[in-house]
């Protein structure tokens, strides 16, 4: 390797391999080559220089260093899972042996399940995955088991997997344990068997260990169980139960996915901007303990904003109602939602006309874009997580077993009133009076503003509406079995239907604040949502002005930008000083506007 042939590497990085690169085989203390080698290949790997780290890492051999030859595998494998080489990934991967080190295989049995689902071949990544043991590792060993058992239901071995999701011990990670108990209780009210009953009840139990870590479905499965549990109700309960089923995909289709960068560090949706004025802007990012500031990013009250269709749009859609017509919703204090409101279009001149004006002053707002962290990530297992713990709601804790007592009142301390990081979600648009369903992306501008044209912004943009074509599809063939679904409800079981109408509300809870006017199209917006009883301590009110919720993460701290309005310019110091311990790039928009 000549160093000297390796563009756009630091002067300082250079030195440091080239004293590395000293470093021979004769070295008999001290640092050794193997140590020397596994440096370089790690700062090339950094540095980009992909090809050439593995080259690095490959002249470590097993008499340098066993440990350090098995890591160089390893890293070897992630760089060519990196340039999409999987099976040569896997390759490598698989020729770790275990007893020379026990960790990096373990670890490299993990990737090679990875990868091998992503190349379609589930029998190989259970096998991969079942080498890894328990007590081996106890804290990789509960995800395993859980994918593991989520493999086996796609494969149809239900009792396979169900014995595999059983084996996840609570008191090791109560998180993924409680997943697995949520996922054997779908499993156990799907199949259809000569003791029903007795797999019903068992499904109960099970949607109640998980109870804490997903208050919102189990509650509503535990309400479907007691339907299927009732001869008079069953066909109900069934029709139910895949009526709740479409909600749940709908909303994991809704959530946007942070962290599959799919080897792409430019992820067309990684960050989001949030509209609102420099007032606001100050109280969020100023530092004044006597002030009480830096303020709290606030979820506010549903009923601020200004759709007169909020909340009412799915149950026309549902209803087949074609006019605009919104009739009032009755007030449930409840399931009261509290929203905050953001874009994928950073700098919008239109946005900025609407919303965070200063004075009544059209465009003298700020954007704030906020970067992943913000949100919820989602690797977090509840996608359900922004509906409440619902705890006026008696019947789950009817049913919770002995043994989860314990974990439910440690958990369930609101000695904190802000609530923690929640997940985002793209809004649907509908047109009442036709089957029009539109979901908010971003537009083709966006992407000419943010790639070069050496970078190609035509094509990131045909890939991107490629991707969020067929999302939309998914999406349109969902709310069309939701719609037919509901419909077979209503008239089919009509009798139950009625009598249980609070019950499918509260169903169509999580995605009725996600369906918004065609109208209001152009704004492409996402959101966060917080759906809870406003009896419960994080929700607070300023009288007569203000109903809302504080969000525990600091804007300051997720901060990647600020574009300032036209109306605003004079704020850009202000701001710079509030920003000067940061790196956030503070920009004028790149809006003509002339105020009148």
């Amino acid at each position: 390797m000549n160093i000297n042939n390796l563009k756009d590497l630091d002067d300082e990085t250079r030195k440091k391999i080239k004293e590395l690169k000293k470093i021979t085989h004769k070295n008999k203390e001290g640092f050794t080559f193997a140590d020397a080698q596994f440096d370089i290949g790690i700062i090339l790997m950094d540095k980009g220089f992909l090809d050439i780290a593995i080259n690095e890492f490959s002249k470590i051999s097993k008499y340098d260093s066993l440990e350090l030859y098995f890591l160089s595998k390893e890293y070897i494998g992630d760089i060519l899972k990196k340039q999409n080489k999987t099976g040569k990934a896997i390759e490598v991967w698989k020729s770790i042996e275990k007893p020379s080190a026990p960790t990096v295989y373990l670890r490299a049995n993990f990737k090679i399940g990875e990868a091998s689902i992503a190349m379609g071949n589930i029998e190989e990544s259970i096998s991969a995955w079942k080498v890894i043991d328990e007590k081996d590792h106890p804290i990789l060993y509960p995800t395993v088991q859980l994918l593991i058992g989520k493999l086996l239901i796609q494969k149809g071995k239900t009792k396979e997997a169900i014995e595999a999701l059983a084996k996840i011990n609570v008191e090791r990670n109560p998180e993924r344990y409680a997943e697995a108990q949520l996922t054997i209780g779908k499993q156990l009210i799907k199949v259809i068997t000569r003791q029903p009953k007795k797999n019903i009840n068992e499904a109960k139990i099970a949607f109640s260990n998980a109870a804490r870590y997903f208050p919102y479905e189990t509650y509503c499965y535990i309400q479907i169980c007691e339907f299927l549990l009732d001869e008079s109700t069953y066909m109900f309960g069934r029709k139910l139960q895949i009526f709740f089923n479409k909600i749940v995909l709908i909303i994991r289709e809704l959530t946007l996915d942070f962290d599959d960068l799919n080897n792409n560090q430019k992820l067309p949706e990684r960050k989001l901007a949030h509209y609102t004025s420099v007032d606001t802007t100050n109280k969020l990012l100023s530092i004044d303990i006597k002030e009480k500031l830096p303020s709290s990013f606030r979820l506010n009250t549903i009923n601020n904003v200004n759709d007169p269709s909020e909340g009412k749009l799915l149950s026309n859609y549902l209803n087949e109602i074609k006019e605009d017509s919104f009739a009032v919703s009755d007030f449930n204090e409840n399931f009261h939602a509290f929203v905050s409101c953001f874009t994928f279009n950073h700098d919008s001149l239109n946005q900025f006309r609407l919303y965070g004006k200063k004075d009544n002053q059209e465009a003298s707002g700020v954007s704030l874009v906020l970067n992943k962290d913000f949100f919820q990530s989602t690797n977090t297992l509840n996608v359900m997580s922004f509906v409440s713990s619902l705890t006026h709601i008696q019947s789950l804790n009817d049913v919770v077993v002995e043994k989860e007592k314990i974990l439910i009142d440690r958990v369930n301390d609101d000695s904190s009133k802000k609530i923690n990081r929640k997940p985002v979600m793209r809004c649907i648009y509908i047109e009442p009076e036709s089957d029009y369903v539109y979901l908010a992306q971003r537009n083709c501008l966006t992407f000419y503003r943010e790639f070069s044209v050496e970078e190609r912004p035509e094509k990131e943009w045909s890939n991107y509406k490629e991707g969020i074509d067929n999302k939309t599809v998914k999406v349109k063939l969902l709310l069309a079995k939701l719609k037919m679904i509901y419909k077979s409800l209503k008239i089919k079981h009509s009798k139950y239907f009625e009598q249980h109408f609070d019950v499918i509300n509260k169903n169509i809870l999580p995605l009725k604040y996600l369906i918004k006017h065609s109208a209001f199209q152009e704004e492409q917006e996402c959101r966060m949502v917080y759906i809870t009883s406003l009896n419960r301590p994080e929700v607070q009110m300023d009288f007569g002005k203000f109903l809302y919720v504080e969000y525990e993460p600091e804007v300051k701290a997720h901060l990647d930008k600020i574009y300032i309005a036209p109306a605003a310019t004079q704020y850009q110091p202000y701001l710079a000083k509030l920003l000067c311990d940061t790196n956030v790039k503070i920009d004028l928009s790149n809006n003509p506007y002339r105020q009148t």
